[in-house]
């Protein structure tokens, strides 16, 4: 591949109110002379991207499609990860209402959170889901109880005592 030297491009910064932004990547891409990308994705054989990443990735590797790959803004932004390492890793799990849920794994390199992988979980449809970053207006300023039968109930300070007498505990 004489004369062609790779990019690695922002393509989408989504930001997240109190949170790093979530940038993702378009992946390895070969540019030729002329600054114009001569080829990107599965047609890129190359040492230096056996693995690929961001966009590239998530389309030729894990077989996404452009509407699936619409929905990421959304599950960053407007879902909580299921799971955070110590390492930096967050995992997004969300409902799929055409097949098995969404993942989104972000992580930490070079100092930004990016995009890592987004792929449809065929293995464990069964995963635990995300939640959403926003509380339901519905349930604002209610406490959770667990009720004498194992229920959990979402109850109004209001009726608190009440819902203690009767045999329930407060949860978190």
């Amino acid at each position: 591949m004489a004369g062609l030297s790779f990019c690695i491009d922002e393509i989408v910064k989504m930001r997240i109110v109190g949170e790093e932004p979530v940038i993702l990547l378009r992946g390895a891409a070969a540019i030729g002379e002329d600054g114009r990308i001569v080829t990107h994705g599965k047609n890129l054989h190359s040492d230096q991207t056996k693995r690929n990443f961001g966009l590239n990735k998530i389309m030729y590797k894990h077989d996404m499609n452009r509407e699936e790959v619409k929905k990421l803004p959304q599950i960053i932004r407007e879902y909580r990860p299921v799971e955070e390492t110590e390492r930096g890793l967050k995992i997004y799990v969300t409902d799929n209402p055409s097949g098995n849920p969404y993942v989104v794994a972000t992580n930490m390199k070079d100092g930004r959170r990016i995009v890592s992988s987004m792929y449809r979980d065929d293995n464990n449809p069964y995963r635990a889901f995300s939640n959403s970053r926003f509380e339901p207006m519905s349930e604002r300023g209610n406490i959770k109880i667990r009720a004498w039968n194992g229920a959990v109930l979402t109850v109004p300070p209001e009726k608190l005592a009440d819902a203690l007498k009767a045999g329930g505990q407060i949860i978190e």
